[in-house]
């Protein structure tokens, strides 16, 4: 458990009043909340955008996901992954110093309660058990693994390498590994829904594929920088973060880009 001395968060919040940069967005579905993380705290929103919960974290945060069934919260800062409930009274450190300061994607797996992460600066994917905390880079010389999504249902592993351009899957037991899409400008981020995945390309757009077709669209066309990426399994909709303060919705086919009451300012 870490405690934070009132004076350690009076300076970290007042330097979150002048800065507010939104990293990565979660969705908690069974909770009807949505996760983001800004520079150095973990917010909990509802979906009319009014604020659920709130904690500061000691570094820089990079990446968050959830565990939606036990409502806990995972997320990496300056090479340590910790594991927090949503008002953060409770935070415990799983690993530290075995991950880069670029790790950009966490995953939960629900069925082996471990975490999958993306790291772009080991240049590997790498596994982490939650209960001993014990540390497996299973894929190394991905290249720039910019994102990784996992299909619950079936077991399978999706990632983003950034130096080829491409998207690639593998089943969890490394029995085949395949190229799913190539020649993508500069992809990262990466959510699976379904037989679709989803990820945010040259910056400023999201695109879905159909995993079993190859038909691919752009979901999302923006003029700003596309931060955090998440879907609701329950709505079907995605939430995306852009610029410093915006979080945005909008259906699969990017046909109903919602800004009020889905789409909302984020607090300083």
């Amino acid at each position: 458990m870490i405690d934070y001395s009132s004076e350690v968060v009076a300076q970290l919040n007042e330097k979150l009043v002048k800065e507010v940069v939104v990293s990565d967005t979660t969705i908690d579905p069974n909770h009807n909340t949505i996760y983001y993380s800004d520079l150095f705290r973990v917010v909990g929103l509802n979906y009319d955008g009014s604020k659920k919960s709130e904690f500061v974290t000691i570094g820089k945060l990079r990446s968050l996901t959830v565990d939606p069934t036990n409502e806990i919260i995972y997320y990496t800062a300056s090479r340590k992954i910790y594991k927090a409930d949503p008002q953060g009274e409770i935070i415990e450190e799983l690993a530290a110093d075995d991950i880069s300061f670029f790790a950009l994607n966490i995953s939960f797996r629900a069925e082996a309660n471990d975490l999958y992460i993306s790291d772009f600066g080991y240049e590997s994917i790498v596994r982490v058990d939650i209960e001993t905390g014990e540390f497996d880079p299973i894929y190394t010389r991905v290249g720039r693994p910019n994102g990784l999504a996992i299909d619950q249902e079936n077991d399978i592993l999706y990632w983003v390498d950034g130096t080829t351009g491409r998207i690639a899957m593998s089943p969890m037991d490394w029995s085949g590994m395949r190229e799913i899409v190539g020649d993508l400008k500069n992809p990262r981020h990466l959510i699976h829904y379904k037989n679709n995945l989803c990820w945010i390309e040259k910056g400023n757009k999201v695109n879905r594929i159909d995993i079993s077709s190859g038909e691919m669209v752009s979901v999302v066309v923006r003029n700003k920088t596309i931060q955090g990426l998440d879907i609701d399994r329950l709505s079907n909709r995605i939430y995306f973060s852009e610029g410093s303060k915006e979080i945005y919705s909008t259906d699969l086919l990017g046909d109903n880009l919602q800004v009020k009451p889905f789409a909302f300012e984020v607090e300083a």
